[in-house]
This record gives structure tokens, C-alpha cells and sequence, in this order.
């Protein structure tokens, strides 16, 4: 039995009684202090209602309190949510807390079962964690129909940071001045940022949908812009296929040589270019060409064609990355040579059947055709 005392606020909210406080490794480590009841749909006879524990996550967690400890960045500072059916011993006078964990434990894990796991192997390694504060909000005399209730209330109202939103900051973080003088980022945001990538990736979507010659102009539904709709497509999705197709390493106008504006601008020639041989002007709201597959494989067949040109010392002009497309589709077998065809892709044409399975199979076509250029 351990008896753990600890300043506490005292919080109703309606029939709801919690306590904002903090709970410790030590304590967490104590036998049987918390619970994570977990609901396997392959075990109908398991009663829980946790999500399954995503090691992943959790050890990612791990690395992120181990690596920053030494400078001070061993940061959880959003709370945890544990439950228990038992009252808790609370003084007003004093603003403390008092439990016997053989009576009020186990504590059920209502929110936060990979902040725990993370926490505790990094305890397990870096032993000066075992006293680390992570903040928790502590139900009491709650029932388990009443915990699962507040499990699905947190974990379906709550809201992740949207996907353009974190483009959007990690491009600022790269941007700015003195960032390398932080003391410590986080291993996967700083990788993001070092690599630069992302802003790249984020500053040609924003050329793109803001240049008015460019057959995307208007149509990329950016960070926080509530203008959706159809023939609109996603900063996310889009920034995402930049950043592992036009940037990735074999990519010739990756090279550092190539300043960004060059590269924008070789962008916006190559999709004039696909917008020439494919798009028909009347349907251009329409066309599959820029929905996420059509994207998605003229951005895989994109560094081949800059291969074939850079090697052959072509000019990235329009004009020329319009040739070298057609080039290759004219080498190309029945039926994949259909995609020259503008009708094929618009709505309930070939086009419609596309994913990224089949958008990889066309592609691996197309790179057949280029290289019979020069059989």
C-alpha cells in the first residue's frame, strides 16, 4: 500500500467531481496503480475501450523526453484523464489530495495511455525522469459506463492539428532566423525542418495556386482557407506528392543548383505543358488531370521526364517538356496510350477508374515508352 499525497484543485462540474494535479514515473510504477483496458474486436469477451497502444507512438514519445532531458525540453504539458469509481481524500484548506492506492486503484487510463508508456521507458533509461511531473486531470467516483462515455467524448470531439496547418509551421520554423540556436527540437521536427522539404514543397503550391498562368491557380485549398468544393484540391495531399516526388534526391531539379524560382518556374512550365497535351480548356474544372491520381502520376512520371531532358541538355521550356511527354506516349502499347486522349479523362472515362495502384502501373508504362526513345 502507498499513501500519495499531492497539491490538487478541485474542479465540479456538474455531477463531474476532478482534480487537476500531476502524477510521477514512481508512481506509475507502483503495482497496479493504473489500468489500460483495451477493446480487441478479435476478443469479444474483452471488455475494454481503449484503442490499442501504438508502440510507435509511444517510443517516439520515449525519444523525445530522453533526448531533450539534458537541455531542458523533457516536455508533456498537456494532461492525462484517469478515472476511478472511488472518492478521493481532498483538504480545501490545504489544496491537497490524499489516496490509499489499495483502495482508489487501479486508476483506468481514460485519455493518455501512450504519454504513459512513453514516459515510463524513458523513466526506465534516464533514471532523473522517474520524478517528472506529467500533469493529470483525475475523475472520481465514476462508474465504468460513465468512463467509457468520457472516453469517446474526449476522442471524438477533439481535433488534431490539421496537416496544412503543421506544413504551414514547419515552413515558418525552417524560415526563420537563429532556429539552429534552440538547444534541442524534437528528432521528427527537426528532420522536417534541417531537410527543408516541406517549406520547398509548401512555397511551389503557393507559386502554383496563386500565379495566374498556372493551370492550378485557385484550385489548392490552403491552410485554414474554408473554400472548398469540387475540382479543389488539398495542400496536404499535394504538398506531400511534391515533397516525395519533384524533391526527392533523383529528381535533376532538386539539385541545389536550381534556385527556387528556377524550379517553380519549371514546375509551372511542366504543368502548362500536361495541361496542352491533356486538358481540353471547356473541361479543365473537371478533368481527372488535377484530381489526387491524376496529380499523383503525372508527379511520378515528372522526374523521369527531367531526367530524359537534363541529360539530353534540353531547356526545361514548355515547349520542350511537351515534346519529350508526347515522345514517350507515342511509344506507348495499347491501351496506356489512351491517356493522350483528353476525353480519358474526364469524369466516368478511363480516368475515373484510376487509384495509385493502377496510376503506378500507367507510370511504369510510361517509363517503358522513354526509354525505347532510344532503342
Amino acid at each position: 500500500m502507498a499513501t500519495i499525497t499531492r497539491p490538487a484543485i478541485e474542479i465540479q462540474q456538474g455531477h463531474l467531481t476532478l482534480y487537476l494535479t500531476y502524477v510521477t514515473p514512481a508512481d506509475l510504477f507502483i503495482p497496479e496503480f493504473y489500468a489500460v483496458e483495451q477493446l480487441e474486436p478479435l476478443e469479444p469477451e474483452v471488455k475494454g475501450f481503449q484503442r490499442i497502444l501504438d508502440p510507435s507512438r509511444a517510443n517516439r514519445l520515449s525519444r523525445h523526453l530522453i533526448k531533450g532531458f539534458d537541455s531542458g525540453y523533457s516536455n508533456l504539458p498537456t494532461t492525462i484523464f484517469l478515472a476511478t469509481d472511488k472518492p478521493i481524500s481532498f483538504d480545501p484548506a490545504t489544496n491537497e489530495m490524499s489516496l490509499e492506492t489499495d483502495e482508489v486503484c487501479p486508476f483506468s487510463v481514460v485519455d493518455g495511455q501512450h504519454r504513459i508508456e512513453g514516459l515510463l521507458s524513458a523513466a526506465k533509461t534516464q533514471p532523473n525522469l522517474r520524478d517528472f511531473k506529467l500533469p493529470a486531470t483525475i475523475a472520481t467516483s465514476l462508474d465504468r459506463t460513465h468512463q467509457m462515455y468520457h472516453f469517446y467524448i474526449v476522442n471524438t470531439t477533439q481535433r488534431p492539428v490539421e496537416k496544412e496547418l503543421e506544413q504551414q509551421i514547419t515552413t515558418r520554423f525552417t524560415d526563420m532566423k537563429g532556429i539552429e540556436d534552440l538547444p534541442y527540437l524534437p528528432f521528427w521536427f527537426a528532420e522536417q525542418v534541417s531537410r527543408g522539404t516541406v517549406a520547398q514543397s509548401l512555397k511551389l503550391a503557393q507559386f502554383l495556386n496563386e500565379t495566374p498562368d498556372s493551370p492550378l491557380y485557385g484550385r489548392i485549398q490552403m491552410a485554414n482557407d474554408p473554400r472548398g468544393g469540387r475540382g479543389r484540391i488539398k495542400q496536404a495531399g499535394l504538398v506531400n506528392m511534391f515533397k516525395t516526388h519533384v524533391f526527392a534526391g533523383t529528381n535533376p531539379i532538386a539539385i541545389r543548383e536550381i534556385d527556387a524560382d528556377k524550379r517553380n518556374h519549371i514546375m509551372l512550365n511542366y504543368f502548362r505543358a500536361i495541361d496542352s497535351i491533356f486538358v481540353e480548356t471547356e473541361h479543365r474544372e473537371s478533368s481527372n488531370v488535377y484530381k489526387n491520381n491524376g496529380l499523383f502520376f503525372f508527379l511520378v512520371i515528372s522526374k523521369w521526364v527531367f531526367t530524359e531532358m537534363y541529360a539530353g541538355g534540353l531547356n526545361f521550356t514548355e515547349d520542350s517538356i511537351a515534346q519529350m511527354i508526347r515522345s514517350a506516349i507515342d511509344e506507348m502499347d495499347f491501351p496506356y496510350s489512351e491517356i493522350a486522349d483528353p476525353g480519358w479523362w474526364l469524369p466516368g472515362q478511363g480516368a475515373s477508374s484510376l487509384n495509385r495502384a493502377s496510376a503506378q502501373i500507367y507510370a511504369g508504362e510510361f517509363l517503358h515508352a522513354l526509354s525505347r526513345l532510344h532503342a
